[in-house]
């Protein structure tokens, strides 16, 4: 055990004090986390729900926490709702860039998007925030950019794609009104569309009708729409979506769109809007899409409200398997996936209300490894390789607005 900062912080090893629930049989972990650091990036409040984002560069892996604090706090400081450069060796802070504390809350700051927009070689920290702009930083320096208005404030995470022949990228970004801007890379909008309606998903792109074009995703409360690449509605359906990812659910090689709503999660031909098929789940949270067991078709990860993690056939929606995970986790933020031990094999990685990170097999919802720590996470767990040793990295953002780097070993 360790104290950081009044915070007991446990790490649970080997096959002694841990176990968890697959098919009403108890299992035991077969691997270890262990805590690499923890930043030094504390705040009262413990509802920090916004992820990390990585990239892995020549130059080492950029790491970017967006740091939220209630408005309500007492005692709010210019860094109380920053963005922050983490030192991927450390966790320390290598550069800060704050909101004025009128603008602090729980959603001030999204999940930011790292990517080299105007194509110069140095990556861009691409965020929205409670200002109502697009905000583009110097990876490097943590320098603004330029901004962008939006109508509202931010709540998903902006997508960079190769929308037109100009100069650099674009990037995709949605408001909580569902306003959805398509901005160049020198920060002038290319195009806006207004659904008017809340807007929780993150955009998705790609070449959904197979033209050799890229198209855009929008999922809000009561559609999913595709546009083309320059603004014209492809199709829209009638949907309540609140999370949105892309996969494989035929053997065409253009992805599908799968979503997950209040009461329902399925599969939609991303070319023509069509229901592929759906299954009526409640509270579910639909995020990492990949061959977790390696049978050629891909698998579509839920996490459900009251600790279920389930496994579904992207191709038809049949269960796979189910897992039970202990506690009451009225929250389940959404799974991540990535090469942790470095076998070449994906591990499946999920946090808790509870506080407990959960390494499962994917194959087979068997528990590998869990940590702990006495704080609620509420946001999917960013997955990199920090430390260049062939094998991927957590990174966890914990609601106390600390991110904890972990490393697993079986």
């Amino acid at each position: 055990m360790r104290i950081a900062t009044g915070i007991l912080v446990v790490i649970l090893l080997g096959s002694v004090t841990t176990a968890g629930v697959y098919g009403g049989t108890v299992l035991m972990d077969s691997g270890t986390l262990t805590e690499q650091w923890i930043s030094d990036t504390a705040r009262e409040m413990q509802s920090n729900h916004h992820p990390v984002a990585t990239a892995e560069t020549e130059n080492g892996t950029i790491l970017v926490a967006p740091i939220n604090e209630l408005n309500a706090a007492q005692g709010l400081t210019e860094s109380s709702c920053s963005l922050v450069r983490l030192n991927s060796s450390s966790g320390g802070t290598e550069w800060r860039a704050s909101l004025p504390d009128e603008r602090c809350n729980n959603h001030a700051i999204t999940g930011p998007t790292i990517a080299d927009i105007d194509e110069d070689g140095g990556a861009e920290v691409i965020v929205a925030t409670s200002d109502q702009t697009l905000n583009v930083y110097d990876a490097a320096t943590g320098g603004l950019e330029w901004r962008h208005p939006t109508t509202a404030l931010g709540y998903s995470e902006p997508a960079v794609a190769e929308l037109f022949p100009a100069p650099g990228k674009e990037i995709v970004v949605a408001d909580m009104r569902g306003n959805v801007s398509v901005v160049y890379a020198n920060g002038s909008t290319a195009w806006r569309r207004n659904h008017s309606m809340s807007t929780w998903a993150n955009p998705q792109v790609g070449d959904f009708d197979g033209d050799s074009r890229e198209e855009i995703a929008i999922g809000t409360a009561r559609s999913l729409s595709v546009y083309e690449a320059d603004g014209e509605l492809a199709w829209r359906r009638n949907a309540t979506i609140t999370e949105l990812s892309t996969g494989q659910a035929d053997e065409d090689p253009q992805p599908e769109l799968f979503i997950g709503g209040r009461t329902m999660v399925g599969a939609i031909d991303g070319g023509d809007g069509e229901l592929i098929w759906s299954k009526e789940i409640s509270n579910a949270d639909v995020h990492p899409v990949d061959d977790g067991d390696g049978d050629g078709t891909q698998e579509l990860y839920l996490t459900v409200s009251g600790g279920a993690v389930r496994a579904l056939d992207g191709t038809d929606g049949t269960e796979e398997w189910s897992t039970q995970l202990p506690g009451e986790n009225q929250l389940m933020p959404p799974a991540s996936m990535g090469d942790l031990d470095g076998n070449g094999q994906a591990e499946l990685v999920i946090g808790t209300q509870e506080g407990v990170i959960y390494v499962l097999d994917p194959a087979t919802g068997t528990q590998l490894a869990t940590y702990e720590r006495d704080v609620p996470i509420y946001t999917y767990p960013a997955i990199a390789d920090i430390d260049e040793d062939g094998s991927d990295e957590l990174l966890v953002m914990y609601g106390d607005g600390r991110v904890v780097a972990l490393s697993f070993e079986r």
